[in-house]
């Protein structure tokens, strides 16, 4: 939705792609008629839905608290201040641009929130993968022992939600070093001229 005369910037975004370049072609721009308080109130709608998926993935604490007023807020924006004759509802579209403004900002701290979250599990992940390439290795039982007992940790804080951002990215921290404490790499040494 824009207001008055603003600019928009349209663009594209590429999920999970694997090339190095992406070719589109063929864009076309539709005109759809004016908007309506009753088109902000659906967008303010949409981002309530999207707010609480994230709440339902599991985000911090803190986060939740304050996602979840912001909710509260923008569905009282969005039952609007009573009714007209037809029964359509009144909105007030002062309440209808601030609640956008408020979801979209909470949203984003929800996002963030929820990506601690979803990299500790990447972490843990791999965490696993290595635990089942040495896991029977007798060279590598002690370091194992430990990557193993760190990994039910690591589980454990995934629906921690107490927990703050540095205490989560100390988790992601502390399981890397027992990571590459089983699985070191092996780097071939290289002259100046790389060869």
């Amino acid at each position: 939705i824009v207001e008055g005369q603003n600019e928009i910037e349209i663009g594209l975004k590429a999920h999970n792609a694997t090339g190095n370049y992406l070719c589109v072609d063929y864009f076309q721009l539709y005109y759809t008629g004016e908007t309506t308080l009753a088109d902000y109130a659906q967008v303010v709608q949409g981002l309530i839905e999207q707010a609480q998926e994230y709440i339902d993935k599991g985000i911090q604490n803190s986060v939740a608290s304050s996602v979840e007023k912001a909710i509260e807020s923008a569905q009282t924006a969005i039952q609007g201040t009573g009714t007209d004759g037809q029964g359509n509802i009144i909105y007030d579209k002062t309440a209808l641009l601030n609640a956008i403004s408020l979801m979209e900002a909470e949203i984003e701290k929800a996002k963030a929130s929820r990506q601690l979250y979803d990299n500790l599990q990447d972490r843990i992940d791999y965490a696993e993968k290595v635990l089942g390439w040495w896991k029977d290795e007798p060279s590598k039982a002690e370091t194992v022992a430990k990557l193993e007992e760190f990994i039910i940790t690591a589980k454990e804080r995934m629906t921690d939600y107490t927990l703050s951002k540095i205490r989560i990215n100390s988790t992601v921290s502390t399981l890397n070093s027992r990571i590459e404490a089983v699985d070191k790499k092996i780097y071939t040494s290289v002259n100046a001229c790389g060869t």
